[in-house]
């Protein structure tokens, strides 16, 4: 049964110390009452760095891993239920890929870098269409049929044409990382170091926000 949540004003923050999850080779589920489970190792080329963004479509969990000098991103995509590689495609212009934002009605998979949107297919990994944005946003997810989008102070929705704030300020002490939506719910991930900066022993956190205010 889906637990829903709902908040008096704009942000919650769900703080789990010292967070522990998969390593960035490996892919694994999470059960909050229990330890990750693994489910199956990325196939890691040599001189490519760990597992950056992360989407799951009806088919496939598409993850995206980058070269050690950043000049190439690897994009793979693994069966949902045999959890083999499927296929893989290679881009110079999707940076580290972050964020990406699956669109089931579309069957397409769009990738942030900054102020590009790259849509691909969801199923062959091909690159269909650019778009530039009017400005740099660093997460993106769909919601209620616009991309919501984030840069490093709030969230907007795009709808291809109009970009709009949505005066939803976010936490600006902390590394943000990707978003995601459900219901009326934004969820937004962050990572914070130790006073020393070391991020190995830092936790991660996250923010979960109301777009309606209710």
């Amino acid at each position: 049964m889906k637990r829903k949540i709902i908040f008096a004003i704009v942000c919650v923050f769900l703080c789990i110390e010292n967070f522990s999850f998969v390593s960035a080779e490996e892919l694994g589920v999470l059960n909050t009452e229990s330890a990750p489970v693994k489910l199956f190792d990325i196939e890691k080329p040599e001189g490519y760095q760990g597992l950056q963004g992360m989407i799951v479509t009806d088919k496939y969990i598409v993850v995206a891993v980058v070269k050690n000098d950043n000049s190439e991103t690897l994009l793979q995509a693994y069966d949902k239920t045999t959890y083999e590689l499927v296929r893989s495609v290679t881009s110079n212009h999707y940076g580290h890929a972050n964020d990406m934002a699956y669109d089931e009605v579309e069957q397409t998979i769009t990738i942030i870098n900054n102020q590009n949107l790259y849509v691909l297919d969801a199923n062959t990994l091909v690159e269909e269409q650019e778009i530039i944005l009017p400005r740099s946003m660093s997460a993106i997810t769909y919601f209620n049929g616009s991309y919501l989008l984030r840069d490093d102070t709030s969230f907007y929705s795009y709808d291809g044409e109009n970009l709009t704030d949505l005066e939803i300020h976010v936490n600006n002490d902390y590394a943000k990382q990707g978003i995601s939506s459900l219901d009326n719910d934004i969820f937004c991930s962050a990572y914070v170091a130790t006073a020393d900066d070391n991020f190995e022993a830092g936790m991660s956190v996250v923010f979960l926000y109301n777009i309606s205010g209710l």
